[in-house]
């Protein structure tokens, strides 16, 4: 889709909820500017993308000064939560 987001705490983008399915998210940017605390705390579980659900494509994103690039609990919940 091709968005720039800059600074945005704790997360960058959020696909949480499971309705978001067999989506592409493509080229995105995800930047935290603060190099010395980052946007999200540590063991926080937060990072660049959050994701739960695992039905969606991600190709050719970036991200930056996050402490995970992608966080998701994987097969805990495979589908998201709305299903």
């Amino acid at each position: 889709a091709q968005n720039i987001i800059w600074d945005a705490q704790p997360v960058g983008i959020y696909i949480e909820d499971g309705n978001e399915m067999n989506s592409t998210f493509e080229e995105n940017v995800v930047v935290c500017s603060s190099a010395d605390t980052g946007c999200s705390k540590l063991g926080s579980n937060h990072g660049g993308f959050y994701v739960i659900g695992m039905t969606n494509h991600f190709l050719r994103n970036r991200v930056a000064n996050y402490e995970l690039c992608f966080w998701t609990p994987g097969g805990h919940k495979p589908r998201g939560q709305g299903l």
